[in-house]
């Protein structure tokens, strides 16, 4: 970063902030700001809704205690899967002075990044309020809705970031296009995500309850407006945006201790997948599918059943898109 840049970097960071802290304090969890004009769709840390609306219907992520717990787990195993770094796309470390985390969850990737980038600013938002009631000195957190109009400058942020938002995204086209305009001539997004489906190479697996399952899942994400295949698709919506340089690159996570080369992170998989299952299907199958309790309950008996078995060795993918916007756009002229 040259010298005469540190008033402009300061400049775009302090803008930043002033979105966030027109709201109030910004560092405090009960303090922290909302910006969306669809309150009603945001459920209490207890699970209960505030209102009722398609949009909250659509959201199906479980709202349980736990799910904490879970998002973490999803987050460190997007960090193991690349050796343990937080991103992958080619990033110029000089040149990370404001980065953004789209849907942060928890906090937990923009705590670790700032941490590991203290010369960086780190502003994260998500549309609940789950981040904890401390952090670093250069991560600021707020809430907002992805899907609405970002309240930020426009060619403002160096890196974008974004992961597991296939269950809460259904406008990608522009997501994408908000990414690219308000990222910094030159800057780079990546999307992390899995790809919300079970895979197996046993050709048995088409006629097993776990299939089965999957199927149903895909069929209500897509009565909802959402795409849980999305994941694969992501190089060609980053390129329909404007961005260059795009590559993709795809991990096989295993369920189980099937594969010997990744015994620790297939037995973790197994455990949260165990544990997770029932309250991330039944809002789908109840709300959407029409199942009743009993029907729900014995299918779940017997998808654990099967990945307990391991006999058909199942896994999930896991994509890594980044692109990188244009040294010159026409985003830059706005």
């Amino acid at each position: 970063m040259a010298a005469d840049d540190t008033s402009s970097t300061k400049g775009r960071w302090e803008r930043a902030l002033g979105v966030v802290d027109s709201w109030g304090e910004t560092a405090r969890y009960q303090d922290l700001p909302h910006y969306s004009s669809r309150d009603s769709t945001k459920s209490s840390s207890s699970g209960s809704s505030s209102g009722s609306s398609a949009a909250a219907d659509s959201y199906l992520l479980p709202d349980d205690e736990r799910e904490p717990e879970r998002l973490d787990f999803w987050g460190h195993t997007f960090v193991q899967t690349l050796d343990g770094a937080l991103y992958a796309a080619p990033l110029v470390q000089n040149d990370l002075e404001l980065v953004l985390d789209i849907g942060t969850g928890t906090g937990i990737w923009a705590l670790d990044f700032a941490d590991t980038h203290p010369d960086a600013q780190v502003l994260a938002f998500d549309i609940k309020h789950v981040q904890p009631s401390w952090t670093s000195p250069n991560c600021k957190f707020m809430v907002a809705d992805a899907e609405e109009e970002w309240p930020f400058e426009k060619n403002a942020f160096d890196f974008v970031h974004a992961r597991y938002l296939y269950p809460a995204i259904t406008d990608w086209a522009q997501l994408w296009r908000q990414s690219f305009d308000h990222l910094r001539p030159g800057g780079w997004v990546e999307h992390q995500e899995d790809s919300a489906m079970f895979w197996s190479d046993d050709p048995g697996f088409e006629g097993s309850r776990t299939k089965h399952f999957a199927s149903q899942i895909e069929f209500a994400s897509k009565k909802i407006g959402k795409n849980f295949r999305i994941a694969a698709e992501q190089k060609d919506r980053m390129q329909e945006a404007g961005f260059q340089n795009v590559v993709q690159k795809l991990c096989k996570i295993p369920i189980g201790t099937w594969d010997e080369t990744q015994l620790d992170l297939g037995k973790r998989m197994l455990l949260v997948v165990l544990e997770g299952i029932a309250p991330t299907a039944v809002p789908v199958f109840t709300r959407v599918l029409g199942y009743d309790n009993d029907e729900i309950e014995a299918l779940l008996d017997e998808v654990r059943a099967e990945f307990l078995r391991q006999e058909y060795r199942v896994y999930l993918k896991f994509y890594y898109t980044y692109g990188q916007k244009p040294p010159e756009s026409d985003s830059e002229q706005e």
